[in-house]
């Protein structure tokens, strides 16, 4: 999502945010992994580090990013990278094959799952239609390499995808979804939560979020909710592409298992959370996480999340590898409640 777009938003206090989320819990700092903890790392839009007008030296902090992963794998027990979409910036080769030199370092160490952003489709990453290149770079033949991999909405499609995780003393149910996603993709996704009543879910898809931590509902707040993939031309088609609210209705609030869902695409602080109970009365953390506003197209800030053994609670910490560098505040280190 461009600048221009999210340009003008009030953003809601941190007295607001904490009043209004009683499962947001300020942290108190940065310290080492916890025993007996295991974590997911979240790469949120890398499109500044491999957009070909930009400046070489972005791209290093991608580059860290996947370094850094590797090196502490063992030593923080890190156990999947979710990347929320816009791998690129114009869906072009050059971009995309930046994009996968960079990602297959975790090959054979960390498995990942990759998911379209808008800038991923279309000519240019105009997300004027559903196009892509990610097929060609990022091919379905790789991801059944993945430990964890488990199959995807169309075959040889990576747009819309699902791994099986066991960690933390709970089975995990990961689903990947496109930006936007169609009607039938929802269905899908929502059949796979029903094949799997066992599962907690982690849901990463690009744009579901806003940073004053509403979800995006065009049928309720229009454009004036900018970037919302029914402002986008690919919305032309009914039943093409749904917002935050549609995939919250039609899948998440479903569930009956504690569940995340990650997502990017906003600018503004690149930053919002909420929490909700599902139909069963468990809690669905809701994040959204975008550094590509910072220096250098996000200065290799990826977010942690470190899962407790019984994955009761979730410690989130936003961290640039690049920089060695924790970012300080309640949006960017605190505590979820994720099971009581």
């Amino acid at each position: 999502i461009s600048k221009g777009i999210v340009s003008g938003i009030v953003k809601a206090s941190e007295s607001i945010r904490s009043e209004r989320m009683p499962d947001f819990i300020p942290d108190q700092g940065a310290d080492l992994r916890t025993p007996s903890s295991w974590r997911i790392i979240v790469l949120p839009d890398t499109q500044c580090y491999v957009d070909q007008n930009k400046a070489e030296a972005n791209e290093r902090h991608f580059h860290r990013q996947t370094q850094w992963i590797v090196e502490r794998k063992e030593a923080d027990n890190i156990r999947y990278v979710l990347h929320t979409g816009d791998m690129t910036q114009h869906n072009i080769p050059s971009e995309w094959a930046k994009a996968r030199k960079i990602m297959s370092e975790l090959n054979g160490h960390v498995p990942y799952l990759v998911i379209p952003g808008n800038h991923d489709l279309g000519p240019g990453g105009n997300a004027y239609d559903r196009s892509t290149l990610m097929a060609g770079y990022f091919p379905i033949s790789d991801a059944r390499k993945y430990t964890g991999y488990a199959g995807s909405f169309q075959e040889d499609d990576p747009a819309n995808v699902y791994h099986l995780l066991d960690a933390g003393e709970v089975d995990w149910l990961i689903i990947g979804l496109e930006f936007g996603p169609r009607d039938a993709v929802l269905r899908w996704a929502k059949g796979l939560v029903e094949k799997h009543p066992r599962h907690s879910i982690i849901l990463v898809t690009h744009a579901y979020l806003y940073d004053d931590d509403t979800r995006f509902d065009f049928k309720t707040k229009g454009i004036t909710q900018a970037g919302n993939p029914q402002y986008y031309h690919i919305m032309a088609l009914p039943g093409y592409a749904n917002d935050g609210e549609q995939i919250w209705k039609g899948v998440v609030s479903n569930t009956k298992k504690a569940s995340i869902v990650v997502c990017g695409h906003v600018l503004g602080d690149g930053l919002g959370y909420r929490c909700e109970k599902n139909v069963g009365g468990e809690n669905v953390a809701q994040m959204l996480v975008n550094f590509q506003q910072r220096n250098e197209g996000g200065e290799g800030y990826l977010r942690i999340l470190e899962f407790s053994k019984d994955s009761r609670t979730i410690r989130v910490m936003d961290y640039s590898p690049s920089l060695d560098r924790f970012l300080p505040g309640g949006q960017s280190q605190f505590l979820i409640e994720l099971r009581r």
